[in-house]
């Protein structure tokens, strides 16, 4: 949280301080910028949402900590309605502040690092070229991915793997919960050995890695539009 808090203002002080000819008012919340090479701005902008929707997937994982809480009735609404509710009070101006400070998209994506950290290269370009300053500015993303978000997701997760695992979908040893730890060590263990595996798509084509996690977005979102699917479940 203090990293996250941090790298907050960072990143939002620097750009606004080092970008001296920022975008108009008009661009940021007028303009429509495609550069998606589908020629229907619709279909554009719709595909686009899928970077948005990313950042919404995991919100319901407090669901999958329920029987681990002490009181689930109390605890569990007030998780997920402050997890939603912050993120987009405090997300909301961060995403304003950027838009005013991109001022060359093309520039960022053609960067060396542009198509794998949008905000590295951004960093990069408006530093002049300093790899102090842009090192400094976006640890905070993968610090944050090894020490809070992707543990987090692994651990929700792994309920998922050891409720299906007792209730006869796996085999038996991913049901069991390790005596010293109280956990699912080997549902955690297969969480994080299969989002190994799948990321090293990414190694060998990263067209298809971003494809295939286009598709599990696309996937989550189609799956939650049918309630009775959600109950079966």
């Amino acid at each position: 949280m203090l990293l996250h808090v941090v790298g907050y203002f960072a990143t939002v002080i620097y750009l606004l301080v080092h970008v001296h000819e920022k975008n108009t008012a008009k661009y940021v919340f007028t303009d429509t910028t495609n550069l998606s090479g589908w020629d229907n701005a619709g279909a554009a902008w719709l595909i686009g949402l899928l970077t948005t929707a990313i950042g919404f997937v995991s919100w319901d994982s407090p669901i999958h900590m329920a029987e681990e809480m002490t009181n689930v009735a109390r605890d569990l609404p007030r998780s997920l309605l402050i997890t939603i509710i912050s993120s987009a009070v405090f997300t909301f101006p961060w995403v304003i502040a950027l838009a005013f400070c991109i001022t060359d998209i093309g520039g960022v994506l053609a960067g060396p690092v542009g198509t794998i950290s949008f905000m590295a290269q951004m960093f990069y370009n408006v530093s002049g070229g300093s790899q102090a300053a842009t090192i400094g500015l976006t640890m905070f993303l993968p610090i944050m991915g090894l020490c809070g978000i992707g543990p987090s997701i692994i651990t929700a997760t792994s309920r998922i793997v050891w409720a299906f695992a007792r209730d006869g979908g796996l085999p038996a040893t991913f049901a069991n919960v390790n005596d010293q730890t109280k956990t699912p060590v080997m549902s955690l263990v297969l969480s994080w050995a299969l989002v190994s595996v799948l990321s090293l798509i990414y190694v060998g084509n990263a067209t298809a890695f971003y494809g295939f996690s286009s598709a599990c977005t696309a996937s989550i979102t189609s799956w939650r539009q049918f309630p009775p699917w959600a109950g079966a479940c």
